[in-house]
């Protein structure tokens, strides 16, 4: 069932952003949130349990989504004619309070049960995993993405 979950997250992806490399972009960031919730559960010293790989599924969906809104708004600016770093700056700047308010308020939403003996795992897993990828995936996202973006050579030797 895992198998047909994971094609189906990908053709979402895909339909909604068009590009295989926008697909991967995303892809690539998701992982990156595992750091924090492994941190997060050998600090308060929870298991990782059902309910801890509940929060994580929350988690990455939450990531993507992020990923998704900051992508989709840098190849807005870029359809206006802008170019790719001035794309890249004016996405993340009307973008980035929305993200950060989104992860602060997931991450101290979880604080009330994060006490709680069956629900604690997937609160702390969610508040370690928000806590330390959101303020990175901007970076990451905006790196990837002016990198992908950026001419290869095979582009400069045909131009000339």
């Amino acid at each position: 069932m895992l198998p047909v979950a994971l094609l189906l997250v990908l053709v979402f992806l895909m339909a909604q952003l068009h590009s295989f490399g926008r697909v991967f972009l995303v892809i690539a960031v998701v992982p990156l949130g595992l750091i924090g919730i492994v941190l997060a559960l050998l600090a308060v010293r929870r298991p990782l349990g059902f309910v801890a790989i509940l929060g994580i599924l929350a988690l990455v969906g939450m990531i993507a989504r992020n990923a998704v809104i900051l992508i989709d708004q840098i190849e807005t600016e870029r359809a206006q004619g802008r170019e790719i770093w001035d794309s890249v700056v004016e996405a993340t700047v009307s973008r980035f309070r929305p993200i950060m308010l989104t992860a602060i308020s997931t991450v101290l939403g979880m604080i009330p049960i994060a006490p709680t003996a069956f629900w604690g795992p997937m609160a702390f897993a969610i508040m370690g995993g928000g806590a330390q990828n959101e303020p990175s995936t901007l970076p990451r996202t905006i790196t990837a993405t002016r990198a992908m973006s950026a001419p290869t050579i095979a582009t400069i030797t045909m131009s000339r």
